[in-house]
């Protein structure tokens, strides 16, 4: 079905303004492990052209 295509997919990101908050220390502290995110998603128009953006609440390491 549609969702399990979705499963196991990456996307490309980056963390702006991220490296003195809580988030920006989790993601440093657990290098290439996987995260669970709670996000939002937003246009973003650049240069005439649209994105998709996800804006970060919250996340989660996967086993702790």
């Amino acid at each position: 079905d549609e969702k399990s295509s979705l499963m196991n997919k990456s996307i490309q990101a980056i963390a702006f303004n991220s490296i003195d908050s809580k988030i920006g220390q989790s993601l440093r502290d657990n290098p290439y492990k996987n995260i669970d995110v709670i996000a939002t998603i937003k246009n973003n128009k650049w240069q005439n052209k649209d994105y998709l953006q996800l804006i970060i609440q919250d996340i989660f390491i996967n086993g702790e």
